[in-house]
């Protein structure tokens, strides 16, 4: 039986979370966009939409449902030391999503209005984003990305807040998978309280994730993609069949939704499979035969008449495509590595470029408080990543090889895009960002180990006293 201080606590907050809650949805609910038309049409000055007849209480009352449903899914499915976490952790993206985030939805337009809309309304062409009738197209990932929508959307007619829920459920998937690979890269990270806190509130994965957008969907498969290739290297013959079809389902899904990730995994997954084979026939020199053959492929690619003609093409269509999605005119990017000229010159810009995605925002944006925290985040990258070189070791290295070049390759191609606004460069840079998260952690086992021992004793002193 509890106190009855802890009782009239537990009364007081609830109380409190409620009157935000509705003080929320009464001065920002109208954000959520039920609309009978097209909202493009509202920015192409056509005709304004008019809201359907739908209660955002209704909406909000099927997904608390859902919601709970998950959160006591999760008390089965997790070890006792661990579940309370995840549990709190789904709890507060859950409140932040549906009802913190239409603050910020209320002042700002964004893709997912429009996403939200196509679906609800069936639409077949939208101005910029094309046809939108088929289910499957290659040659348009909206298309392919709002398939899963369609779906959700014809089980839970209109809902916004369960399509909220499925990218808070890719959300938590990530955070999961991300725990799961790191265990079975090194099992002592089992039970780390640390590690699913400190992925679960990175700024841009929390954020980004509560907005309806391509990017969770790609994220997920990317984790479920390094955990079972990962897992295939560590439990050897163990479902090699089931595993092996889940990577090539999310490679081809990934595909449909952004081509250069999956040809990157590709890549990725094919060196790794050329270092186990070279490892096997050379005593254990495979990595330096790897880091011939890379360097070999450079020379070859800015010197190789094939390259040479192709290499373009591709950086151009690529490039183009993020100058059209943001409408930003040509001139803008006149300082982008990509225009340089000579090969040297895309050499000596290439490292600013690489900076601008990677690090960006960073110490010199901190003091603006719309980046102070994403400044942050960058900052706690950096010095991780001098730990891990601290710590680097050449038997870890090859056992997380497959998700250092992932993240090499994704941070080459992703390069172009660091001049964007900084917006645009924080969201894409979740899916090269993931890998190396992954890499950071696993180098700086004895750092995360420790700080998962000061949270431990702090939360063992969290005790509700309890009457005799």
């Amino acid at each position: 039986m509890y106190n009855i201080k802890n009782f009239y606590i537990l009364l007081l907050f609830t109380i409190i979370i409620l009157s935000l809650t509705f003080f929320l949805i009464y001065n920002f609910g109208s954000s959520v966009p039920y609309y009978e038309k097209n909202i493009t049409d509202t920015f192409l000055l056509v005709d304004n939409p008019s809201l359907k007849n739908l209660s955002i209480f209704n909406d909000l009352s099927v997904s608390l449902i859902i919601f709970l449903s998950i959160f006591i899914l999760i008390g089965y499915k997790f070890s006792k030391k661990i579940y309370t976490h995840i549990q709190l952790i789904w709890v507060i993206k859950c409140f932040t999503s549906f009802f913190l985030m239409l603050i910020f939805e209320y002042f700002n337009g964004l893709d997912q209005t429009s996403y939200f809309n196509f679906v609800i309304n069936n639409s077949s062409y939208a101005h910029h984003f094309g046809n939108l009738d088929k289910y499957i197209d290659v040659k348009n990932p909206t298309v392919n990305f709002l398939t899963p929508l369609k779906i959700i959307n014809f089980i839970f007619r209109d809902s916004w807040f369960v399509q909220k829920l499925f990218q808070n459920v890719l959300y938590l998937g990530v955070i999961i998978l991300t725990y799961l690979t790191l265990i079975k890269l090194n099992y002592k990270f089992k039970n780390n309280i640390f590690i699913i806190y400190f992925i679960s509130f990175i700024p841009t994965f929390f954020l980004f994730s509560s907005f309806i957008t391509k990017d969770f969907i790609i994220l997920f498969l990317i984790s479920l993609i390094i955990h079972s290739i990962i897992k295939l290297k560590v439990d050897k013959k163990k479902n090699i069949i089931i595993t092996t079809l889940l990577i090539l389902f999310s490679i081809i899904f990934i595909y449909l939704l952004r081509p250069w990730i999956a040809y990157a995994i590709l890549i990725a997954l094919s060196l790794n499979l050329i270092l186990i084979f070279l490892n096997k026939i050379s005593n254990g020199m495979g990595l330096l035969h790897i880091f011939t053959i890379l360097l070999i492929s450079i020379l070859w690619i800015f010197y190789g008449e094939v390259p040479g003609e192709i290499l373009p093409e591709i950086y151009y269509s690529l490039f183009n495509r993020f100058s059209t999605e943001h409408f930003y005119p040509v001139s803008i990017y006149d300082t982008l590595f990509i225009n340089a000229g000579e090969k040297i010159d895309i050499i000596k810009l290439a490292p600013k470029a690489i900076y601008k995605f990677l690090l960006n925002p960073f110490v010199g944006e901190i003091f603006i408080l719309k980046y102070t925290i994403f400044s942050i985040e960058n900052i706690v990258y950096f010095i991780l990543f001098l730990f891990s070189i601290i710590n680097l070791k050449k038997n870890e290295f090859e056992k997380i090889f497959f998700i250092i070049i992932l993240f090499f390759i994704l941070t080459c191609i992703y390069s172009l895009i660091g001049y964007l606004n900084t917006g645009t460069t924080l969201r894409y840079g979740m899916q090269a960002k993931l890998p190396l998260i992954i890499v950071l952690i696993f180098f700086n086992y004895n750092f995360f180990n420790r700080l998962n021992y000061y949270l431990f004793k702090f939360t063992s002193k969290i005790k509700i006293d309890k009457i005799n």
